[in-house]
């Protein structure tokens, strides 16, 4: 009922903001340590509706009595402004807290009218649900002191006056505190619902980005392959090419099938990765290189490559990420210039650094924008994290691809995440 928010909104962190933080704990404990339960807040629409006829509720039956008694004295008067202050709760808490001890003090000091106190205690519930904690002590406080002055002063309190009003505190302090916790713990309770829902998300986005990762690094580049020697199949006219064809569809379907049933396993929410598919051009990039060039000439395209075998090898992650770009620069190739007169595959080994190139010269091309698909962006994603950079872009009459990788494997490891199964 009197659920409130924040006084001020920057106060208490938006839903966006609460995802990257963490989990809010909502413990009593926790609760009473958050810094959300002792601020200052407003009431909800539905709270200040409430307020706003129990102020005209009070308002009316004062004016009943007023008509009753065929007469308006002064500490009615006071009376009225009292109950309408009680309503400034609904906008301005701390300010109504002030205003309703004021016209308190005024009825009790000018008139000597303690009934007005009993009013002022059951506000208290409405301090507590809504204004800060030194905006609570200082009404207390306030209180205390009305109460001690209306028992030693001439005023129409009872000898138990004191303690009604005592009780009457406590227990509006109790219910309106009350309420604050609630709503407090509501908020946090949303916001770790929204942590939880954002987290499923976030997992549900890495998993499609894990599968989109598999189609196109492993079963788009068989299926390019497949599709090239299939068209190319009956244009051959010598037994060992269409055996060499024939032999690529083959070990390309193959593993095509092998991927999709992985995928499909995880789709259907088997546990652990992939399947650990063998890898295809070698574990070692150096080794990779060759097993291209081959591939390429097996294409038509006269392809070289130079690549020294380190002393040290690589780090992993290294090794990955560039031969992920050598495969999608490849498999570029043959997909988007088939008919390229040659290709170049150049691995460099500088004391700080390694660097990758590929190029191919398709005679006749005119020059084209740097490719903005997946493979690219994704081999670029790759590369930067682990502290290298990549550039794709065309030539005069063909098409380079050049990856320079850091050989520190202090920034191979800071990104592991960012690199799939090939």
């Amino acid at each position: 009922m009197f659920s409130t928010s924040p006084a001020d909104p920057e106060s208490v962190p938006t839903p966006r903001a609460s995802i990257a933080a963490a989990p809010p704990e909502t413990s009593m404990g926790a609760l009473l340590r958050s810094r959300e339960l002792w601020a200052s807040r407003r009431f909800h629409r539905l709270a200040r509706i409430l307020i706003l006829i129990a102020t005209a509720t009070m308002i009316a039956v004062n004016v009943a009595f007023v008509i009753s008694d065929g007469a308006l004295p002064p500490v009615d008067i006071v009376a009225f402004l009292l109950y309408a202050s009680i309503g400034l709760f609904a906008w301005r808490p701390h300010i109504a807290s002030f205003v309703v001890l004021a016209f308190t003090a005024i009825g009790l000091v000018a008139y000597g009218s303690a009934g007005m106190l009993l009013t002022t205690a059951l506000a208290y519930g409405l301090v507590a649900a809504s204004c800060a904690v030194w905006v609570m002590s200082a009404y207390a406080a306030a209180i205390a002191a009305l109460t001690v002055y209306a028992a030693v002063a001439d005023t129409n309190l009872t000898d138990a006056g004191p303690i009604g009003m005592a009780g009457a505190a406590v227990i509006a302090f109790l219910v309106g505190f009350a309420f604050r916790v609630a709503t407090t713990r509501e908020r946090a309770l949303e916001r770790e619902r929204i942590h939880a829902v954002e987290g499923l998300m976030r997992m549900a986005h890495d998993e499609q980005e894990r599968i989109a990762d598999e189609l196109h690094d492993g079963i788009a580049h068989d299926l390019t392959l497949i599709r090239f020697h299939s068209q190319a199949l009956p244009l051959h006219t010598e037994d060992a090419d269409r055996e060499i064809s024939l032999t690529t569809i083959q070990g390309s379907s193959e593993r095509a099938l092998t991927s999709i049933r992985s995928l499909l396993e995880v789709i259907r929410g088997a546990d652990g990765p992939f399947t650990d598919l063998e890898p295809r051009y070698g574990e070692r990039i150096e080794r990779v290189i060759p097993s291209l060039t081959t591939l390429l000439g097996n294409t038509g395209i006269r392809a070289r490559s130079s690549a020294s075998e380190p002393e040290d090898p690589l780090a992993e992650p290294v090794n990955r990420a560039l031969t992920q770009v050598a495969i999608e620069a490849a498999t570029n190739i043959i997909k988007h210039a088939p008919r390229s007169v040659s290709a170049q595959i150049e691995l460099t080994r500088r004391d700080s650094e390694v660097e990758r190139a590929i190029l191919n010269v398709d005679q006749g091309a005119a020059p084209r924008r740097p490719s903005g698909g997946r493979g690219i962006a994704r081999s670029r994603t790759r590369i930067e994290q682990l502290g290298g950079r990549l550039h794709a872009g065309s030539t005069v009459n063909g098409w380079v691809v050049t990856a320079i990788l850091p050989l520190d494997t202090r920034h191979a490891d800071a990104a592991p995440a960012a690199l799939g199964a090939s």
